[in-house]
């Protein structure tokens, strides 16, 4: 995979590098083929970073940043220097790169800072190139790779640890944890019950028992039509006898035969209870 076609998946020294102040615009021309991407996890208190490898596992309330970086000739101070973007602004100056052909050899960016803060936006706009490469023959060109080889253990330990200890990133992680302790101590949901077309097909309204057959612990149905009113659509669900195939949530065990409010324009079942085998009983 090409850096270019790692803009987009992350949604987060010893040069020149440029840094802008809110609504200076700068026109620079692209010289790397492609971005280098930089892991790092920065310190806003301390306003440092440590360059971190790729998958390395961070702990939590410590962010992933990521950069993609570019040496670029600045025709507005006319010099050589490194432009590091965050990903979202580089997916802009992806669409550039895409439209004309996958290059920027033919156009500048007219690059320009908006906002402040975590309201900082970056526009990345093409104009025509106006870009002599003489002016760059000779010149040493920054070495990304060394510039953002990943830090030394320390240096990542100690930044690691001075975001850990900022009061924002104590108080997020606080309020994780309390989160997780109101989630676990919260009562458990009441079980649903199954939908009315996975009770048997058989299922029949219910009927005042036969004389050669009764079943136990089944009082007569006593409801009027609004105990039978569906809470959802308000229509008269019929009160019906059956089986139902699938498992009680609350046991794991099967429901088997029950008594149920059965409504067929939701096609939803609340069970009233649940029904012994019919016991036969002499004539």
């Amino acid at each position: 995979m090409s850096s270019w076609e790692k803009v987009g998946k992350y949604s987060g020294g010893g040069s020149d590098f440029i840094k802008l102040k809110n609504g200076e615009k700068i026109r620079v021309h692209i010289l790397s083929s492609e971005p280098r991407v930089v892991f790092q996890v920065y310190d806003h208190v301390g306003r440092k970073n440590a360059n971190i490898p790729e998958g390395f596992k961070l702990p939590d309330g410590v962010s992933l940043r990521v950069q993609h970086a570019f040496v670029v000739y600045n025709m507005t101070a006319a010099k050589v220097q490194v432009l590091a973007m965050s990903d979202t602004t580089c997916e802009k100056l992806k669409e550039v790169y895409e439209s004309y052909g996958g290059s920027l050899d033919k156009v500048d960016i007219d690059y320009k800072r908006r906002g402040e803060n975590l309201e900082t936006e970056y526009d990345c706009v093409p104009v025509p190139t106006a870009f002599d490469k003489s002016v760059v023959e000779g010149v040493d060109m920054p070495d990304l790779d060394r510039i953002y080889k990943p830090s030394n253990d320390e240096t990542i330990e100690a930044t690691i640890q001075a975001i850990l200890a900022s009061s924002s990133v104590k108080e997020k992680l606080a309020k994780k944890e309390a989160k997780a302790a109101k989630k676990e101590a919260a009562p458990a949901p009441a079980p649903a019950t199954p939908a009315a077309d996975e009770m048997e097909l058989t299922m029949q309204p219910t009927e005042p028992a036969k004389p050669t057959t009764t079943r136990v612990g089944v009082r007569k149905d006593v409801r009027t039509d609004a105990d039978k009113a569906c809470p959802t659509c308000k229509a008269v669900r019929e009160v019906r006898e059956g089986t139902v195939k699938t498992n009680d949530p609350e046991t794991g065990l099967p429901w088997g035969k029950v008594k149920a409010l059965v409504c067929k324009p939701c096609n939803k079942l609340d069970v009233v209870e649940k029904l012994p085998d019919p016991v036969a009983v002499p004539a």
